[in-house]
């Protein structure tokens, strides 16, 4: 933002679509929006009453279920719940609210961590080849398996067949352009 102001070229998404992408919530409704696939899931807000929110996820979106703050980043906050309880559900929700006023559940859907850039070069997105994540040392891609040398291991690109990639980057792109 700052450099917008003093009209200072950068390199990056700009502001408007840098805070969506931040905030799940806005994202997830973005990418529904825009015919994208998404975990079916919900925001939770930290003023509804906890059992509330409990009971009514878990009565939409079964038990295996991920919670996260709404608007954080590299995987910080997020709880895994394989076969969450209304006790377990309420004590990451809690967790969450103590540094968000909202957080994301989703059901938990199993597959490859996969990531795949986009360049726009004069309004034509680009993708590039899909990178696949594999985090041996960690249950998902953590928070550490991102940053701390060696938790991780990346394949560019990604190990799967040609029809595959080609969607990876077709979904890319389309997130790209929900975000703007």
């Amino acid at each position: 933002g700052l450099l917008e102001v003093v009209e200072l070229p950068y390199v990056g998404s700009a502001v408007l679509a840098s805070a969506l992408a931040m905030d799940k919530g806005v994202a997830r409704v973005l990418f529904a929006s825009a015919g994208l696939p998404v975990a079916k899931g919900r925001v939770v807000a930290r003023r509804t009453p906890l059992a509330e929110s409990v009971s009514e996820v878990l009565a939409t979106l079964g038990s295996a279920l991920v919670v996260k703050p709404a608007a954080s980043g590299s995987a910080l906050g997020v709880v895994r719940l394989p076969d969450a309880t209304p006790e377990s559900l309420a004590a990451a929700l809690e967790n969450e609210f103590l540094t968000s006023e909202q957080a994301l559940v989703e059901q938990f859907v199993t597959g490859a961590e996969v990531t795949c850039g986009v360049l726009d070069c004069g309004g034509e997105a680009v993708a590039l080849p899909p990178t696949e994540v594999e985090s041996p040392f960690d249950a998902f891609y953590t928070y550490e398996a991102r940053y701390a040398k060696g938790r991780s291991v990346h394949h560019t690109p990604a190990r799967f067949d040609e029809p595959t990639l080609l969607e990876i980057q077709r979904l890319a792109v389309g997130a790209h352009r929900a975000l703007g």
